[in-house]
């Protein structure tokens, strides 16, 4: 099972990490309207093929992914609570 955040804080908005089945980042989205902040599609290899909005969250940053170390990048990330 891939241990993945759900959940991050930016700007005092929260929003929901949507992640594939091996806990690439696939969807973003603003929980308080619903509204998709970023979109992330990979291709079969895992690298990245379109990313709506490139530097919103830090999952996708390929180079540090490989290295296993995640930057920070001034949000609060974790699991989300409903």
């Amino acid at each position: 099972m891939v241990s993945a955040p759900n959940c991050m804080v930016r700007a005092r908005v929260t929003y929901r990490i949507i992640s594939d089945h091996l806990g690439s980042p696939r969807l973003i989205v603003n929980t308080s309207d619903g509204s998709i902040a970023q979109r992330i599609d990979y291709d079969d290899w895992g690298n990245v093929i379109n990313d709506t909005s490139p530097g919103f969250q830090p999952f996708v940053d390929e180079k540090r992914v490989k290295k296993g170390t995640l930057p920070f990048l001034g949000g609060k990330i974790g699991v989300c609570r409903d």
